[in-house]
């Protein structure tokens, strides 16, 4: 109560202190606005409150040094996140639904128990099964689709830390700068649900989606497939394609590169089977086409990730 009625004497002290310019086509005299009202129902309110002004008047007149001292005090500097402890973000580059948990699913995980944020971009829809029937290869790309959500979400990212291009399946080199149609879906644009609907299947449409994601999120470090060591010509491309898109966006970060079809990476000696990443790896069912099919796969449960810097997956190609 004290400290309201201390704000309060303030505000009178310095209502009655500070000069007021009127201005000329509003004139008031301040003698009118503290005059008596002529209607006598309205005196009380006008005695109680021309009592109280002088009960502040009084109180100002015995504290004012006082109060003057309190109201000068310097005030509380505020505290200020600092930028260095923004959390890292890293953005991991899919050719197909499937590759980001093949070979960065312990990445990811790491980055994510760090504190720090992680999106995951796949470029193309994953429809490349069945050229005579548009219908199910649609089909077969919305469960690729659903099969990376729920495998994300098992690694803790939510829906919107994905963002599928819905580009299309095995033609990235083929794109040009006219539309191409997908042999497998017969789309020639991205599909409803897709980072950009829309956009057609040309080369330029598919940068311009990079690019935008890219800036959107600003990564401080990006996985990519490698050009050099990976198989797959969707791979390679994805991996030409993301590098492009980062030197129109003149946008530096830390790049390294991972590898899913080469059969010596597949070859290699393995460790014990990991059950977490097992388990992972199995919510993609729809690739289990035949028992070679899951054994490539699951395969991938049992190898080390490796990640290189540019120039050293340059090298070892050579090697």
């Amino acid at each position: 109560m004290m400290g309201e009625f201390i704000v309060s004497a303030l505000f009178w002290q310095n209502a009655m202190e500070t000069p007021v310019e009127v201005p000329a086509a509003n004139k008031y005299a301040q003698s009118e606005t503290v005059k008596a009202p002529e209607d006598p129902r309205k005196k009380s309110t006008y005695a109680y409150h021309m009592a109280q002004r002088k009960k502040t008047d009084a109180f100002l007149h015995r504290h004012r040094k006082k109060l003057q001292a309190r109201s000068f005090r310097p005030p509380v500097a505020q505290k200020t996140i600092s930028d260095s402890k923004k959390p890292n973000l890293t953005m991991v580059f899919a050719s197909h639904p499937d590759d980001e948990i093949l070979c960065c699913s312990h990445k990811i995980r790491e980055k994510l128990e760090a504190g720090n944020r992680v999106k995951i971009v796949y470029i193309t829809d994953g429809d490349a099964i069945n050229k005579s029937n548009a219908e199910k290869a649609r089909e077969y790309a919305r469960t690729r689709q659903d099969e990376s959500i729920t495998a994300a979400s098992s690694l803790g990212l939510s829906r919107y830390d994905l963002f599928f291009l819905g580009f299309p399946d095995g033609h990235l080199k083929a794109l040009g700068s006219e539309p191409l149609t997908s042999d497998y879906s017969d789309r020639s644009k991205t599909p409803p649900g897709s980072f950009r609907p829309g956009s057609l299947y040309t080369r330029e449409a598919l940068l311009d989606n990079l690019e935008k994601v890219i800036t959107r999120f600003d990564p401080d470090e990006i996985f990519v497939p490698s050009s050099h060591l990976d198989r797959h010509a969707d791979h390679q491309e994805t991996h030409h394609l993301v590098r492009e898109a980062l030197e129109r966006t003149k946008h530096t970060t830390k790049l390294q590169t991972y590898v899913v079809h080469n059969l010596e990476f597949w070859l290699e000696n393995k460790s014990s089977v990991n059950p977490w990443k097992l388990r992972l790896i199995r919510h993609f069912k729809s690739q289990f086409h035949d028992d070679w099919h899951q054994t490539f796969l699951e395969r991938f449960a049992a190898l080390p990730e490796k990640f290189y810097p540019v120039d050293e997956e340059v090298v070892k190609s050579v090697d």
